[in-house]
């Protein structure tokens, strides 16, 4: 129910470099973010709204079917071309992923991400 950890599981060396670098790229870390900091990351369909709570709890809303109204997730982040999950990072170009309650949800491509309010 927090924002987790930033890691690419079990990878070492240059191909995890390159996995860090590529997630650094225009992306948001949420683990960065302050309470009450709010992140808008639109895809071609939907916009989603995400705001840091008391603790690490993470409210998303945007997903039609999901979470229509601010709902506490267990986890957010994004899912690299490579296929790796970045719990805790979202940037341009890779799907997100969250989980409400025990359901898993992808979105298509991020077409943009922003600290809308604040920030670190």
């Amino acid at each position: 129910m927090t924002v987790a950890n930033l890691t690419v599981g079990g990878l070492t060396g240059s191909r995890r470099d390159s996995m860090a670098r590529e997630r650094v790229e225009g992306g948001v870390d949420l683990q960065a973010l302050s309470t009450g900091a709010m992140v808008e990351a639109r895809t071609k369909n939907s916009v989603y709204t995400i705001r840091i709570g008391e603790g690490g709890r993470i409210l998303l809303a945007g997903h039609p079917e999901h979470c229509p109204e601010p709902t506490q997730v267990v986890s957010v982040g994004s899912v690299l071309l490579t296929g790796a999950v970045c719990d805790g990072y979202l940037a341009p170009g890779m799907r997100m992923e969250f989980r409400v309650g025990t359901r898993r949800v992808f979105t298509s491509r991020l077409l943009s991400v922003n600290v809308v309010s604040g920030g670190a």
